[in-house]
């Protein structure tokens, strides 16, 4: 694995095995490379967040809450970036925060928006918005976007290569617009704003609604509606996920509770640690 990094705004970008030779070598010779259907518009710029992309922000938002951060809205000029920045990696097997011609600032500022406090990740390799959150999480320059709390706003895109490589793109600003939409993740689904309609997937249930039934002996399912439950080699976000949970999966409790990272973590027999916070009772 490579990390890049730019200078404030702060641009990590998670490089997958995949795309080692994009870092070390130049583009492959031939015809220049074209843009992704113009200078900041694709095909699904007008489109909702498809479920992944809506899975994405769900996840940000639940992780940024645990950790005492706001959520982001979607603003539609990071939109727009992102959307456009995912399908032109994609059109054109590359992963770099510039643009084949031109810089990050100015396709910002092309596709609507203009800060001085932005950043952006991006990442090749998987199509699920639970894998590439892992990986993003597990970088501590990506993780140190999704958890800044200067932060305000995102775009959210990500796009198929012909290879069947996906790539992903989000992008974070400080501030907000009229054209922003409604948070996301856990204070509530996202809704419609300006030219945007989202696909809904149900949040993660608050943890203050659920009864606390979580001790050793007892049996819990997972609680992560339209998502899944890490299971951590250790009682740290920062471990190694060893699974992914769907939810509803029973687990039983055999260790704990430990407190650390704003969860109350507990040993799940023969799996590893899970969030006492996402879990629920059998009946």
């Amino acid at each position: 694995m490579q990390i890049t990094q730019a200078p404030r705004g702060i641009f990590p970008a998670f490089l997958g095995a995949t795309a080692l030779l994009a870092l070390f070598f130049p583009s492959p010779s031939g015809p220049t490379p074209t843009l992704a259907a113009g200078p900041c518009t694709t095909t699904a710029a007008s489109s909702p967040l498809d479920s992944e992309e809506q899975g994405m922000l769900v996840l940000i938002n639940t992780y940024r809450a645990s950790n005492g951060a706001d959520p982001l809205v979607i603003q539609q000029g990071l939109e727009r970036s992102a959307l456009w920045k995912s399908a032109d990696m994609a059109q054109n097997h590359y992963l770099e925060h510039d643009d084949l011609n031109r810089g990050w600032q100015q396709r910002f500022a092309d596709c609507g928006y203009s800060h001085s406090f932005d950043g952006e990740n991006i990442a090749d390799e998987f199509a699920t918005a639970q894998q590439t959150f892992v990986q993003w999480r597990e970088s501590p320059p990506h993780n140190q976007n999704m958890l800044d709390a200067d932060f305000h706003a995102i775009g959210i895109g990500r796009a198929e290569a012909s290879d069947g490589t996906w790539y992903w793109a989000t992008d974070f600003g400080g501030s907000t617009d009229p054209n922003s939409t409604s948070p996301g993740g856990p204070s509530g689904p996202t809704s419609p704003g300006s030219g945007f309609a989202p696909v809904l997937v149900p949040p993660l249930v608050a943890p203050a609604t659920l009864p606390s039934t979580v001790a050793v002996g007892a049996t819990e399912l997972t609680n992560t509606p339209g998502n899944c439950l890490n299971v951590h080699a250790t009682p740290s976000l920062s471990s190694t996920a060893t699974a992914c949970l769907a939810d509803g999966t029973p687990v039983l409790i055999v260790g704990g509770p430990v407190t650390a990272d704003g969860h109350i973590w507990w040993s799940a027999a023969g799996l590893g640690w899970v969030a006492g916070d996402l879990l629920r009772p059998t009946s």
